[in-house]
């Protein structure tokens, strides 16, 4: 037992003697440091921009859909009114002016999807890399669109 307790007693003794032999800790300054944003901060996604146009034309080709479904329906029944005997020149006239109604309506729908549509792969094609996010970085894309007599152009370089 005494082998023990002089164990003991001379661990607490070094114990004791180094703690006072170290020094004490000094807390260093703390030096602002300098955050870079990686490609993840900087790469947002397509953009509004895209997601708003892509959204219209959706909205813009369901319009379409249903109004041209209409239009064929308004137009069945002017071909009934037409084959109809006796008749009168107003259900006539009538029969007529709503089928071109929903007729100009589904194809202003269907350019406003188109044109729409358009916009959406432009944001798409033009949106910048997360390499060009950085302020040193250039941006370099060139889309052309064109439209003529019965054509429609879209070109580009990525």
């Amino acid at each position: 037992m005494a082998t023990t307790g002089s164990v003991s007693a001379a661990m607490a003794k070094l114990l004791v003697e180094t703690a006072a032999a170290a020094p004490a800790p000094v807390a260093a300054p703390v030096q602002p440091t300098q955050t870079t944003a990686t490609p993840r901060d900087t790469d947002r996604g397509m953009g509004t921009g895209f997601w708003v146009s892509l959204v219209a034309t959706g909205v813009f080709a369901a319009g379409a859909t249903v109004t041209g479904i209409l239009a064929s329906g308004a137009k069945s029944d002017y071909d009934k009114e037409l084959d109809t005997f006796p008749n009168t020149a107003g259900s006539i006239d009538d029969a007529r002016n709503k089928t071109d109604r929903l007729a100009l309506t589904t194809d202003i729908l269907g350019g406003a999807a188109l044109v729409a549509g358009t916009l959406a792969i432009v944001f798409a094609v033009t949106r910048p890399s997360p390499a060009a996010a950085s302020p040193s970085a250039t941006r370099s894309s060139n889309v052309r669109v064109g439209v003529g007599p019965g054509s429609f152009m879209l070109g580009g370089r990525f």
